[in-house]
């Protein structure tokens, strides 16, 4: 004859139960290697010394690893061995902050030209394409948020420039594309596709310049002028600045959408559904080393291993 469970017994097998339940899952949480945060193990596996010049080069410049580290068991090391496997590596799901972010709005943009400005692929190819929502940064990664993301040793630092207030705070953060990508990723965001970027920058009426169609001034973009120490600056270009400006600086070359910066001080690496060969990475946009040829919203360049990055930066982009 069965007998019946009695309410108290009934709750007794139910709390033994998720008990149980509670026991295997912490014990897998404390054994399972660490998936949502960057923890290196006390004891890293130490890659090989890098010695063939090409190998250490790409690491500086694909990844922002300079040179050879004096002690080879640091976390820069163990992490960037890491990164080269998973980009992702460590990083936990994060909300992206929305604070200092435009919304672009769904909608039609001219993208591209008919006629490149230099090389064949210096611009996309002429379209009317619908553009997604989506949310961008108003003005470049500074230093200052950058280096927020290297004390908690989930960035590898920036490359150092040898120039004045290259490292200020508000300074636009001069990275590798891994780098660019890895921050993006690791503030809840991600790298923005070309298309994305040019809307942002030609508004949807495909604009020239982010501010409109006026010929470039000194008082709308930071590119190579009198400052500037390169042998083609133009002397009769003075915006205030021989290398980077604050990212906060320019507010008359904003684009319709009130992003800064879009064509000086920094070129910014974007995602391509373009370009496909391996290891090549897609800036845009006029840095401080450009000449206004490069103002132009349409401008592309293709940078590839060994490519320099002392005017690349990069601005997010957030899905909505």
């Amino acid at each position: 004859m069965k007998t019946k469970s009695t309410p108290k017994a009934k709750r007794f097998y139910a709390s033994l139960f998720f008990a149980s339940v509670f026991i295997i899952c912490l014990a897998f949480m404390l054994t399972a290697p660490a998936c949502d945060r960057y923890n290196p193990p006390s004891e890293p596996v130490i890659p090989p010394t890098p010695t063939d010049p090409e190998e250490i080069s790409n690491n500086v410049f694909i990844w922002g690893h300079e040179g050879i580290p004096d002690e080879y068991n640091t976390w820069m090391v163990v992490l960037l061995a890491r990164m080269k496997k998973d980009i992702r590596f460590g990083l936990k799901k994060t909300k992206p902050d929305l604070k200092d972010m435009i919304l672009i709005k769904k909608g039609p943009a001219v993208i591209g030209c008919d006629k490149t400005p230099r090389a064949p692929d210096d611009c996309l190819p002429l379209e009317t394409r619908v553009i997604g929502d989506f949310y961008i940064d108003r003005v470049e990664l500074s230093n200052a948020l950058y280096d927020v993301c290297v004390a908690e040793q989930a960035c590898l630092p920036a490359p150092h420039m040898d120039w004045p207030h290259g490292k200020d705070p508000d300074r636009p953060a001069l990275l590798s594309p891994k780098q660019a990508e890895r921050y993006c990723l690791w503030a809840g965001k991600r790298l923005p596709t070309e298309y994305e970027w040019e809307k942002a920058a030609r508004g949807a009426d495909g604009r020239i310049y982010p501010w409109g169609n006026g010929e470039p001034t000194a008082q709308r973009a930071n590119i190579c002028g009198e400052a500037c120490p390169m042998p083609y600056a133009d002397k009769d270009w003075n915006d205030g600045y021989g290398h980077t400006n604050p990212v906060d600086a320019f507010p008359g070359g904003d684009s319709p959408y009130g992003v800064r910066n879009m064509a000086g001080n920094v070129k910014e690496w974007v995602s391509s559904d373009v370009e496909k060969r391996p290891n090549y990475y897609i800036a845009r946009g006029a840095s401080w080393y450009s000449t206004n040829e490069e103002a132009v919203a349409i401008y592309r360049q293709t940078w590839f291993p060994t490519t320099r990055i002392d005017d690349k930066g990069v601005r997010c982009v957030a899905d909505k």
